[in-house]
């Protein structure tokens, strides 16, 4: 399997705690491309390779990514593998070049250790396939160096590096005009594609010549290749399976209610199955707790709904479960009978797409015998038919007027 060496490492890690610590720059200049391409050939001159790396790292803002999926409360190595695989899914840099690039960065910004970021770093993988061929590291390098030309801070070759000779000229690499064309009949434009060079509108990918096209193996729609098949071992799946975990949730709805008198209703999550006494200790409803096993994640959503209910929320629906959380509801009954109420509750899941996304657990509906309250229903329809009661006591009040007087 072909990987990517990389000879710099203490130097790169030294370079960048000193970005890091630098008051001109500090953490935030590692989501920079500017910034990166005009500091990192000063300190990293003969780590072109390590350079390219943490150039494409700052144009995805994968430290800042980092930053803000440690600061909604999840595991920083958790936050490392999934940078590292979406930085793997959208570039042309190999898993184990983006889990060392990863892990670098979330060192210098103080989210895990030297013996963290060693181990992560030092991650084998199996996802690429095996190849004779060496992994083609040209267009990345490329790109660095136009963004480091672009940044003013070209790096002057020492003169015994000179080759002898002027390089062979690389040979020009076909355009896929083609294929643009069989993406239109589609209705379907690539995201790496954008305009064509020399046009409005033109931008790089992300790590790759404009000329590399869609990721090795990828058949556009119609060019008679095979489709990509999501595998069950992708990016999303791994952090799924990291994130999510057998949990205990509590739920304490009263069998039967008064209409109109409002009540109490609490629901509480922990994230293992051993924290049931801690889950359910100091519920105030008076509602029979309730107790089963669901699946559970750092960061979950409670909502109570019913439409024969006055719902009013006094938590946030979202909350850290460290490991324990808890919701509080005030629930009104608005009609008698026997009426539905709905616990629906969500995993979140940190994804690089915007919101996130979310995996609903299955819907609790419990059924509640609500009372008939004959004064809160008389206030009630009052309430709500006010404008016709009065407009019919006028109209009667005038009524008996107009018979007075012709009485009279």
């Amino acid at each position: 399997m072909s990987t990517w060496s990389f000879e710099h490492v203490a130097d790169t890690r030294a370079a960048l705690r000193s970005i890091v610590s630098d008051p001109a720059y500090g953490a935030t200049a590692l989501s920079n491309v500017r910034v990166m391409s005009e500091v990192l050939p000063r300190m990293l001159r003969g780590a072109k390779l390590e350079r390219a790396v943490l150039v494409t790292a700052a144009k995805e803002s994968l430290s800042s990514t980092m930053l803000k999926h440690v600061s909604e409360g999840m595991d920083p190595v958790l936050a490392v593998r999934l940078s590292a695989n979406f930085l793997a899914e959208i570039s042309a840099v190999p898993i184990e070049a983006c889990y060392w690039v990863a892990a670098e960065l979330a060192l210098a910004l103080g989210l895990i250790s030297p013996d963290q970021a060693d181990e992560l770093g030092s991650r084998e993988t199996s996802a690429p396939a095996e190849s004779s061929a060496p992994l083609d590291q040209s267009g990345l390098l490329d790109d660095v160096s136009v963004a480091e030309r672009s940044a003013g801070r070209v790096e002057a070759p020492a003169p015994d590096a000179m080759p002898a000779q002027p390089p062979a000229a690389r040979p020009p690499v076909e355009q896929p005009a083609a294929r643009p064309a069989q993406w239109a009949a589609q209705g379907a434009t690539p995201a790496w594609q954008g305009a064509p060079p020399g046009q409005a509108g033109y931008a790089p990918g992300p790590a790759a010549d404009y000329a590399a096209g869609p990721a090795a193996g990828y058949a556009a729609p119609g060019a008679g290749g095979p489709q990509p098949v999501p595998q069950a071992d992708d990016w999303i799946s791994r952090v799924v399976r990291d994130t999510v975990h057998p949990g205990l949730l509590a739920f304490n709805p009263p069998a039967e209610m008064q209409q109109g008198r409002p009540e109490r209703i609490e629901v509480g999550i922990a994230r293992s199955p051993e924290l049931r006494d801690a889950l359910t200790a100091g519920l105030r409803g008076r509602g029979v707790t309730e107790v089963l096993q669901v699946d559970a994640g750092p960061v979950m959503g409670v909502e109570l709904r019913g439409s024969s209910f006055q719902v009013t929320p006094l938590s946030p629906i979202e909350q850290l479960v460290v490991p324990l959380a808890r919701w509080e509801f005030d629930i009104t009954p608005l009609r008698s009978g026997s009426q539905k109420l709905t616990l629906c509750v969500s995993i979140r899941i940190d994804a690089p797409f915007p919101g996130g996304g979310r995996i609903a657990v299955p819907v609790l509906e419990r059924d509640i015998r609500i009372h008939v309250n004959v004064v809160y229903g008389a206030r009630r329809f009052v309430a709500n038919n006010w404008q016709w009661l009065v407009g019919t006591a006028i109209a009667l009040g005038g009524g008996i007027a107009a018979w007075i007087s012709l009485v009279h």
